[in-house]
């Protein structure tokens, strides 16, 4: 029964990865809004996601993480 059921979340896996990973995120959100509440999960989505697009942004160009780095230095030498 095991074995059947790991072959079947293979299989979709396979053939729906973003289905699959949209239903995870969907249960996911919908269990931390109902443990600590809509405006702490809204707010971990959206630093969450303000951390995703500012790791792609940095991530594509080398040069952009080390300017990053230096001027976040200047900012925290004041």
């Amino acid at each position: 029964m095991k074995e059947l059921l790991l072959n079947r979340l293979r299989s979709v896996w396979e053939t729906h990865p973003v289905t699959l990973i949209t239903t995870a995120s969907g249960i996911l959100m919908g269990v931390l809004m109902l443990v600590i509440g809509f405006w702490a999960t809204f707010f971990l989505t959206l630093t969450g996601a303000a951390g995703f697009v500012i790791g792609r942004w940095l991530e594509a160009d080398e040069s952009r993480l080390t300017d990053f780095i230096e001027r976040l230095d200047d900012v925290l030498r004041r």
